[in-house]
């Protein structure tokens, strides 16, 4: 029922999101009207009604033993006779009292009366009136005057006489004469700078997050709800006291109060902010399920409510310890209630803000999410500090304090922010201390006219109005929450032991692993599930390689330097080599399969040997050009002599494994005898990716030490190398390079590789050395970079290779702060040109088609991310994970002994945590996320690694199990021919 009800609320709000900015907007408006009428509307009607002539107060300050009160009472003491009467009685007295301290007492007219102590202090007004009668906020009658005289000796007058001391300090304080208005000075610059910082700092984290369109927009929203919600509150603490003002409850403030307490309830409801960032997205539907009842069917943010609730109170309980220790008889009194009186504020706004957040900020990023505008950086949530900073030369102070912003995120210290707030309520109790009111037992009354509703009115009005206008009312689309489980295939594989490796190849269904017991095993999953096991007295077993259709298997093994291939068809061992260098215990960057290519002058001489066979009918049109394996042989008997002689040459066309190695040396082994041919780029390498692209050669592309490319082409069977020259305007800045480590990934079939260069991500032309695109990156961890795109198709222009969108992505790299965050930035054109062209950038006189540099950039963040991988289909399979706190366990014994018994006995002091899991699928092209339960969640626990399986299926390795996840029918295997002469684009 009650997630009917959410559910309900969800599509009303989806439906309706203008109404859920308007509504809360306008009620914590209401309620905070009695306090923004004294900041806005009451500014003006000054200015209107009583005119721009502002009077100020001199302040006349002696010294003497005693002050003297003189209450003068009268109808209304506003009177300008009334007040000259008393100008006459203070010249009078003037000759017994060193000096006399009144308000002005000379007007002309009674409208100068009424602004003069209308701007005049709060508590300096309180000082001289009492019986104060209040007209919209206004005041227009007081039945009390007070004046004070300052003298040595007795005096003439009947009064309340006391010392003068702590008066004179006082209205010293009130009239900013006295010398301790530089330390209020000083406490005022220190709060604005925290509060400028922390809005700053909220503003990188929106930014940097790239989960809103318009980071400005988002946050001054969010920033004028908290105000509001603050104003609301203590409006509600006004009538909570039975105050007839809300000045004789805040009072006594001062600019750094007013700022503290809007500090510690900005700080208090960030988390709340960071929680809504989930809201943006794909799936906005459910996204918004999991926010309203992703805590114990609560909403999320229903535990930082407690959080901060547990955190005021504690930090109330410390300042109240304090109080009751430093102080005793008034000052106790008044600072307990003020304490009291604040936090009740601060309890009070974080509830009020609570709700705001379930209603307005939830609406606010549902509007933001379906906002367009034109200005780019703002579509894509860019920083735009950031961007701003780095249009400054490289090296500059400013080019790297941008770099050094995009580096901001989420991250909160506990102890950092409490120890924070208790300094600052530390100096809040200094104010008060130090002004603390003389009395506010004030007698006010308060009365409305028509004019003040009428006010409020048209100012609900122009807010709605322009809510209106900055927030369309957008005809989202109707989102139907499916309770059905989706549904996706799996295949299980069991062994007895820990699995330790993985050896797959997208081309073959076949797939190889070594296990914890020493056993190699050669599985098959798409026939039959149990595996082979391979007989192989060779362990440990450091690197694994299974060809194209499965049929040889190599073995490498660096403790006895030995390289083994086994042959699935023959059963057995095929051979065995010895090789002395892997005793060193070389790192291997890449490894492949390649077929062995035929040279020109021996395809043509096999050509002419088929022809007039029936083999060679089906290719009659084609030509035979090298590089590229030899034809399949006719249909017809042999002699022995005959298969003698041609053995030898069409051993050419046979398969050989080829390593790269971290020292830069590479080792071509021959799958039919295990013979070993060595080259040497004669670098240390970072990394090595392997291109293959039709009707050229086979490259290795190979990234140095020194962040220098070298591409090594195979040509006639042998390795050529020579050095790629980057051709990019902008050198690298040494502050950026040393953020991320450089690394490279291949884009084969186009020819393209992708390098990463600090903070700056190339997609790179590996013929011409061009940089086809550039882009920024964030900070990503070390090997994590992965690369997608679709089948590429023909450019509906010009007929060149084209594809329609291109995906990069990486695990982000935030500290200890957040694990799992996988940023995925897509490229794509509009939709009236449908696929992005390679020819543009490689050919600066196209001009019909659209490029990289036309593509739209749009990032996506994916969190809490176990594992992944990318298919073939330019999608991304992974398991993520969802962790809820348990309740504390039970003081149950339990039966075990020794080191089980302490471990039990340590884990009932802590809280257990459950995780859960979701599978996650995402299309690169679209954007589009879906989410599928994973009830079994206990078997995911030990996830080790994913591994691509076919072109659209993922392999997870859990240990002592393998399970196999695809999508659709169980065709998982699409074998092409990277070299084939018959290969076309779709």
């Amino acid at each position: 029922m009650m997630k009917r009800l959410v559910i309900e609320y969800i599509k009303f709000l989806l439906r309706y999101p203008t109404l859920y900015i308007l509504v809360p907007l306008v009620i914590i408006f209401t309620l905070s009207y009695n306090i923004v009428y004294d900041f806005t509307v009451k500014q003006l009607n000054s200015l209107f009604l009583y005119g721009v002539e502002k009077i100020t107060l001199l302040p006349t300050i002696c010294q003497g033993k005693y002050v003297t009160k003189l209450i003068l009472k009268s109808e209304n003491v506003l009177d300008p006779q009334y007040l000259a009467k008393v100008q006459e009685m203070k010249q009078h007295l003037s000759s017994y009292s060193n000096c006399i301290i009144t308000p002005i007492l000379k007007f002309e007219s009674k409208r100068s009366v009424v602004r003069y102590f209308n701007e005049m202090n709060v508590l300096l007004a309180y000082l001289f009136l009492d019986n104060l009668t209040y007209t919209n906020h206004f005041i227009q009658t007081a039945k009390t005057l007070k004046i004070y005289l300052i003298h040595d000796g007795d005096i003439p007058v009947e009064g309340v006489m006391e010392m003068s001391k702590h008066f004179i300090d006082y209205f010293s304080i009130q009239t900013g004469v006295s010398k301790i208005r530089f330390f209020f000075l000083a406490s005022d610059i220190i709060v604005v700078i925290l509060v400028g910082s922390f809005i700053l700092y909220l503003y990188l984290v929106l930014a940097n997050s790239h989960r809103v369109k318009s980071n400005f927009r988002v946050l001054s929203r969010w920033l004028i709800s908290l105000f509001l919600s603050g104003l609301a509150s203590t409006s509600l603490i006004t009538y909570w006291e039975g105050a007839a003002s809300w000045n004789l409850v805040t009072e006594p403030s001062t600019s750094f109060t007013k700022l503290t307490y809007f500090l510690i309830i900005m700080v208090a409801s960030s988390s709340n902010l960071f929680e809504a960032l989930e809201i943006p997205g794909s799936n906005v539907h459910k996204r918004l399920l999991d926010y309203y009842t992703g805590f114990y069917c609560l909403p999320r943010i229903t535990k930082n409510l407690f959080v901060n609730t547990i955190t005021v109170c504690g930090m109330q309980l410390i300042c109240m310890i304090l109080v009751w220790t430093c102080f005793r008889g008034d000052y106790l009194q008044f600072i307990s209630y003020r304490l009291s009186v604040i936090s009740k504020e601060v309890l009070v706004c974080m509830f009020i803000e609570y709700l705001v957040e379930l209603s307005f900020v939830a609406a606010i990023f549902v509007v933001d999410s379906k906002q367009e505008t034109l200005n780019l950086e703002e579509q894509e949530g860019a920083n735009l500090i950031s961007s701003k900073l780095m249009k400054s030369d490289r090296g500059t102070l400013a080019h790297r304090l941008g770099l050094k912003l995009l580096t901001v995120s989420r991250r909160s210290n506990p102890i950092i922010v409490v120890s924070s707030g208790l300094v600052l309520m530390l100096v809040v109790l200094a104010h008060w201390t130090i002004i603390m009111p003389m009395s506010l037992d004030i007698t006010i009354e308060n009365s409305n006219t028509c004019i003040y509703y009428i006010e409020y009115s048209l100012l609900v009005l122009f807010i709605v109005a322009v809510s209106g206008l900055a927030v369309p009312t957008y005809n989202t689309e109707q989102l139907e929450f499916n309770e059905t489980v989706k549904r996706f295939n799996t295949i299980d594989l069991t062994v007895s032991s820990d699995i330790l490796r993985i050896a797959t190849n997208p081309k073959t269904s076949h797939l190889v692993t070594t296990s914890l017991d020493h056993k190699v095993l050669y599985w098959s999953p798409l026939g039959d599930p149990d595996p082979i096991e391979l007989s192989c007295d060779l362990w440990p077993i450091n690197h694994l390689g299974i060809n194209d259709d499965g049929r040889f298997v190599i073995l490498v093994s660096f403790k006895k330097g030995v390289i083994k291939c086994f042959d699935r068809k023959l059963m057995k061992v095929k051979w065995i080599q010895m090789e002395d260098s892997l005793r060193s215990k070389p790192k291997i960057l890449e490894s492949f399969f390649r077929k062995r290519t035929v040279p020109g002058f021996l395809a043509r001489k096999m050509l002419r040997k088929r022809r007039g066979s029936d083999a060679s009918l089906s290719s009659v049109n084609s030509s035979v050009n090298a590089n590229f394996p030899p034809p399949p042989p006719p249909i017809e008997m042999k002699s022995h002599s005959q298969e003698q002689r041609e053995r030898k040459t069409n051993s050419v066309g046979k398969e050989e494994y080829v390593m790269v190695f971290q020292t830069g040396e590479i080792l071509v082994v021959s799958c039919v005898d295990g013979s070993i041919k060595r080259y040497d780029v004669k670098e240390s390498l970072i990394n090595a990716k392997k291109i293959r692209t039709p009707r050229v050669p086979d490259r290795i592309v190979c990234l140095t030490s020194s962040a220098d490319l070298i591409v090594v082409n195979i040509v006639n069977n042998n390795l050529k190398s020579k050095q790629l020259t980057i051709k990019k305007a902008n050198p690298t800045s040494e502050l950026s390079s040393t953020l991320n480590q450089p690394t490279i990934q291949a884009v084969e079939f186009v020819g393209f590789v992708v390098k990463v260069d600090g903070l700056e991500c190339q997609v790179i032309d590996v013929i011409s050395g061009n940089v086809v695109k550039s882009f920024v990156i964030g900070s990503m961890k070390p090997n994590t970079l992965k690369v997608s795109y679709p089948q590429p198709t023909h450019c509906r222009f010009c007929g060149s290779a084209a594809i329609s969108s291109f995906s990069v992505m990486y695990e982000n790299d935030s500290g200890d702060d957040e694990e799992g965050v996988i940023v995925v930035h897509t490229f794509r054109v509009d939709e009236m040109r449908k696929a992005i062209c390679l020819r543009v950038e490689r050919d600066p006189r196209e001009i019909r088609c659209l490029g990289f540099s036309a593509a739209d950039e749009k990032v996506n963040w994916f969190y809490n991310v176990v594992g992944y991988e990318v298919t073939c289909v330019n999608s991304i399979i992974g398991i993520m994970e969802n962790t809820s706190t348990l309740p504390k366990l039970t003081n149950r014994m339990d039966s075990s002994i020794g080191l089980s018994s302490l471990r039990n006995r340590k884990i009932k002091k802590t809280n257990r945590t459950r995780k859960e899991f979701q599978l996650m699928s995402v299309s690169l092209g679209s954007g589009d996320t879906d989410y599928y339960k994973l009830l079994d969640y206990q078997n995911f626990n030990n996830l080790w690694s994913v591994y691509r399986y076919g072109y659209k299926s993922v392999i997870l390795n859990l240990g002592n199990r393998l399970e196999i996840i695809y999508f659709g029918n169980n065709n998982l295997i699409e074998y092409v021919d990277d070299n084939s002469l018959k290969f076309n684009l779709r």
